[in-house]
Formats: structure tokens, sequence, C-alpha cells
């Protein structure tokens, strides 16, 4: 799972940090039963999150080979199973809601929205659709919209993926707020970042879009992307900060010849201070480190799979 609840992060670094000076400490995570159908805090492949505000089609989470196939999905075969792209995931620590971001476009990805796709809210107690943010100008990339994160001050981070950053941008959508009973919750998002990022950051390309998360608020929000091997090296990861609380520049943090494969695919965190957590699957956990200046990136510590 690429994307976690704030507390849920910060109990995998304080595991972590507890496991590094070989304290004997156990801390247990209780399921919320209220979430899901099940009764165990957990909502799988066939079951129902609710109905598509804007469509009015019943919305099952996703497993390849036809679960969240919906009245009116396109093509010749029933692609839009969700099964590969139903995995953004982010908590607002204003309004307490879940947004979930469901691409709808199959293992191939598309350009332009497909048609069922959506960016949820969710209630967290619950888990059910409560709302859906306004969708209507994002277009490009190889999937349109992929992972969401959201700043301390509620506002909405989601961006596309690219798998070759070089040639196809790499955007970032910014909505104002989760929150459903806000004014202007329905207005369309802005583009906070939209280019190619390759030669100019020192890299041949990447494909970048897979891990995303978000901190601090205004002109303080930083977003942190990670990178994978099917373009380009996946040893890289790029911090996007702004000046405006709008538009977004980005920085390449490298690790060379210390991290020289990929590590960075599968989920990424920030840390306290100038610190980020990265996992990729099979591969180490690693707790890493920049200097905000020139970006160079550090090895704190890495933990091993066993």
């Amino acid at each position: 799972m690429k994307f976690f609840r704030p507390a849920f992060v910060a109990a995998l670094a304080g595991l972590a940090m507890i496991s590094a000076a070989s304290a004997q400490t156990t801390v247990t995570l209780d399921p919320l039963t209220s979430f899901g159908p099940r009764g165990d805090g957990s909502i799988q492949p066939g079951d129902s999150i609710g109905i598509n505000p804007v469509t009015g089609n019943n919305v099952a989470i996703s497993a390849p080979g036809g679960y969240g196939i919906q009245p009116g999905d396109t093509g010749a075969a029933p692609v839009s199973t969700n099964g590969f792209n139903m995995r953004g995931l982010a908590f607002d620590p204003i309004s307490g809601n879940l947004v979930f971001v469901d691409t709808h476009s199959g293992s191939g990805g598309a350009s332009t929205l497909a048609t069922n796709s959506a960016v949820y809210i969710l209630d967290s107690d619950s888990g059910q659709i409560i709302g859906a943010l306004n969708t209507s100008n994002i277009i490009g990339g190889t999937y349109t919209h992929v992972v969401a994160g959201v700043a301390d001050d509620g506002a909405v981070y989601v961006c596309n993926q690219t798998t070759a950053s070089q040639t196809t941008g790499f955007k970032i959508y910014r909505w104002p707020t989760a929150n459903v009973n806000a004014t202007n919750f329905n207005v369309p998002s802005i583009v906070a970042y939209s280019n190619v990022i390759g030669t100019s950051l020192g890299t041949p390309g990447e494909r970048l879009g897979e891990t995303l998360d978000v901190r601090g608020a205004g002109t303080n929000t930083q977003i942190l992307v990670g990178s994978s091997s099917l373009n380009g090296t996946g040893t890289n990861i790029f911090l996007f900060t702004t000046v405006d609380g709008t538009n977004f520049t980005p920085h390449r943090i490298s690790f060379p010849g210390v991290i020289t494969s990929a590590v960075f695919n599968d989920g990424i965190a920030f840390g306290a201070g100038n610190t980020f957590w990265t996992k990729q699957v099979g591969k180490a956990f690693y707790y890493l480190s920049y200097d905000p200046v020139t970006y160079a990136g550090t090895v704190i510590s890495s933990f091993s799979a066993s």
C-alpha cells in the first residue's frame, strides 16, 4: 500500500527507531471496526464503498479479473477493473475525511480521463463515499491521476503518472479542501506544477507519480515524489517547494555511489525535519535525509526485510 494515515506513518517510524535501538517494545494497531462492511476494519475486493455522486453507479473495490466494472465502462474488453489504479489514498487532518483516487483506466493507462474515474471523498469512520472532487480539468500523463496527499491546511494534491518524464509532462493538481460541506468544495483544481522533468535536473527522465507525500501549509508546503526504474535509474527523489503557495518548483535529491538501484517505487513519507522514509517491495526500508540547500541525499539507516 502506497499511502498511510499520518498516525500510521508515525507508528512505522517509531517502530523503526525502536528497532534500531534494540529495544524490545511492541506497538499494537487496532482496527476501526466501523470502517467497511466486515466488522474488522477492512474493505476488500468486491465490497462497495457507495455511490458515485456524478454517475449514480455503485462503486466496488477492485481486483484484477472483474471487480470494479461499472455501467458505462467502455472498450472491447472490460479493462476498467481498477485492479491496477485504484490505489491513491490520503487522510485530511482538517476535515477528517479520506481522499481516494480511482484512475479507472486498467493497466494500460490513458492520457484522458477514463469513464467512471474519480477522486472520491470518503467518510473515515465508515469508508463510504460522501463526495467527489471536480476533475473536469484533469488531462495528460501516462495515467491522468494516480496518487493523493493532503497538506496541513487541508489543501488536496493529486499527481498524474508519467513513465518518461523527459518527454511526457508530470503534473500536480491542487484543490482547496476535502470538506464536502465547504462552499468551495466543487471548484476545479488548479495546476500546481506541469512540466517535463529530465536533463534540466540532471536525469535522463524518470517514471514519476507512483508515490507522493505532502506536508506543511501555504508557502511552507512541500511535496515529495519518488521515482521508478521503468525509465531512468529509479534512484532519485524529487522535492517540490513553493514560494507563493500555489506554484511549485522541483529539486532532485540523489545518492550517487550509495543508492545505485531502484528502491523508491512503492512508498514514501516525510520524517522529522529534512528526513524521509521510502520502501520498495523486496528492498530495504530506508531512512534518508537531504541538504535543504544542495539537495544532496544521505542514507541514515536501512532495515532489511528480515
